[in-house]
């Protein structure tokens, strides 16, 4: 305590200042002390214990033996991993690292899953109220490998083992299952679709929830997913370069909130969606369909072509993977056909009229799912074909109609061939198509074609018409 006293004017002539004594520490503070000194010991004991006896009960040799006892009872495929083991802080944790899934063949063949690591954190306390509680499961940089065969298997099909002989009648219903959190870090997954000759691969993070209650009839999940880096190509690509990235930068996030019961066989969706796009991501996958984009997707897989028009449509149209043609042909596309019999590696389809022509072109695509090539005869054949062609079109498949065209510029009844004056030839069919187009000058022939297989392709799919001015093409 401080007091003062002033004598006079100015400073404070006297200073007095009073201290009261420290009080001193009573027995029951001091007692009070030690008690949580001997709290934070025991608790230090304890871990301390725990550790010990999760190192005396399950050193590594016995996990990993325990591991591999359970994987081999649950799969009927081999597996193998590097390192198992289980520790006590933070939850329980069971941790097995690079784990691998043999293809049905074996591992000779390759692995269809591995992992840097599985971590797997257990509630200990909610197995005495029978529920299996997962705060967290992490699957640590996965790759997957799908195939799918021409018959709808595929390499996971029989992985696991058939159910074992039917317990006693009094025996326990299945315990609550709860995923808490089930987090899939940096993974890849590699798709073979072995019917469509197709080779997909994709980067995925994922964190979803699970829980499974009423002896697993009734399924609740929830979470989000991100896909990206989506490449693709044929099935002979060896290599991540060897595939098409033409929508690598596109991101795909996915919501979805839903219970399935399995009793009813039915799955409710309180929520599905979501599909993010970046302004970068739309405009790379935009940027091929933009007028002023004249390179490859692959500048270095990109060839030189001289000749006339015809070899550059001959020319784009394989490097844009046609491999048939199906066509009526007729003389105005002989620029077309004088390059076509001069360069090996594409087929002639031939049908005697236009809307057999488009039928058969449009069941090449249904069992390829590739967009097929066709040509027809200037403008009689453009209307001949058009019955088929709002067929493909209402089906969504992906040709690409290309077609001679005589200029009616000379404003003459007399061109053979050629519309009306007044008319234009691609308003025919712009109904039954996703885009129509005509091209009046050789340089253009490539860019054209290439976009119009793009754009034919692209979901939804559909036709997409070029009319080639004859001397364009020659």
């Amino acid at each position: 305590m401080l007091a003062q006293r002033f004598e006079g004017g100015g400073f404070p002539g006297r200073l007095h200042v009073w201290q009261y004594p420290a009080l001193m520490a009573s027995a029951s503070t001091a007692s009070r002390g030690r008690w949580w000194l001997w709290i934070l010991l025991g608790a230090l004991a304890l871990v301390g214990a725990a550790w010990a006896a999760v190192a005396v009960l399950f050193p590594p040799p016995r996990v990993r033996a325990m591991v591999q006892a359970q994987l081999s009872q649950a799969l009927a495929r081999e597996v193998r991993f590097a390192d198992a083991s289980i520790g006590i802080f933070p939850p329980v944790r069971l941790s097995v690292r690079e784990p691998e899934l043999a293809e049905p063949e074996g591992f000779a063949s390759g692995s269809a899953f591995r992992a840097q690591a599985i971590h797997l954190d257990l509630d200990v306390l909610a197995l005495l109220g029978r529920r299996v509680v997962v705060r967290r499961l992490l699957v640590d940089r996965p790759t997957l490998h799908l195939v799918m065969r021409e018959d709808g298997t595929t390499n996971f099909d029989g992985i696991a083992r058939g159910p074992s002989e039917p317990g006693p009648k009094g025996e326990r219903a299945p315990m609550d299952l709860e995923l808490q959190e089930l987090q899939i870090a940096s993974g890849r997954a590699l798709v073979d679709d072995l019917k469509a000759g197709k080779r997909t691969t994709f980067e995925l993070d994922s964190r979803i929830a699970l829980s499974s209650t009423k002896g697993g009839a009734r399924i609740a999940t929830s979470g989000k997913s991100e896909l990206k880096g989506l490449a693709f190509g044929p099935l002979a690509a060896a290599r991540l370069s060897d595939l098409d990235p033409s929508l690598a930068s596109l991101t795909w996030r996915i919501e979805h909130k839903g219970v399935f019961d399995a009793t009813a066989k039915r799955l409710a969706l309180e929520r599905l969606a979501g599909m993010g796009f970046t302004l970068a991501a739309a405009k790379a996958f935009l940027a091929p369909l933009d007028a002023s984009e004249r390179a490859a997707v692959h500048p270095d897989a990109a060839t030189a072509v001289e000749g006339t028009g015809g070899d550059l449509v001959v020319a784009q149209a394989k490097a844009a993977g046609a491999e048939y043609l199906f066509t009526n042909p007729g003389s105005f596309e002989v620029g077309f056909y004088d390059a076509f019999t001069d360069t090996p590696g594409m087929q002639l389809i031939m049908g005697l009229h236009e809307g057999i022509v488009i039928s058969m072109a449009d069941g090449y695509h249904r069992v390829s799912r590739k967009p097929a090539f066709v040509n027809v005869h200037v403008v009689a054949g453009t209307a001949q074909m058009a019955g088929q062609l709002y067929n493909a079109s209402r089906d969504g498949s992906a040709l690409v109609v290309t077609a001679g065209l005589l200029d009616n510029e000379l404003w003459s009844d007399d061109v053979v061939l050629a519309p009306r004056p007044g008319f234009n030839q691609k308003e025919i069919v712009r109904q039954f198509t996703k885009i129509s187009w005509e091209v009046r000058n050789a340089e253009s022939l490539p860019l054209l074609l290439r976009r119009a297989f793009k754009v034919a392709a692209t979901e939804p799919g559909g036709p997409v018409y070029i009319a080639m001015a004859n001397y364009a093409l020659e």
